[in-house]
């Protein structure tokens, strides 16, 4: 598991992305703002991945996939979210 959440981690570096905090697969990744937050909310449901805002931090989104997601799953939702990142 920790090397899935370090997987995510280190793909999910991007000069709009503040911090990541997680603890095992539970990821919030600070965007800055809440308006960032809310559009990268948007732009991920609209690509079919499901995630959420972190309910005690209005600038950070939550991602929290199944334990049994792939490598190469990871790495696709990372490619997506990073593309969602470079349109902030």
């Amino acid at each position: 598991m920790e090397e899935k959440s370090r997987l995510f981690k280190e793909s999910l570096k991007h000069p709009k992305v503040v911090e990541i905090r997680s603890k095992g697969l539970m990821i919030a990744i600070g965007v800055g703002s809440k308006e960032n937050m809310e559009k990268m909310v948007a732009f991920a449901f609209e690509n079919k991945i499901l995630m959420d805002w972190f309910l005690f931090d209005e600038s950070c989104f939550r991602i929290a996939p199944p334990l049994i997601i792939t490598k190469e799953q990871i790495l696709d939702v990372c490619k997506i979210l990073r593309k969602g990142l470079d349109e902030l």
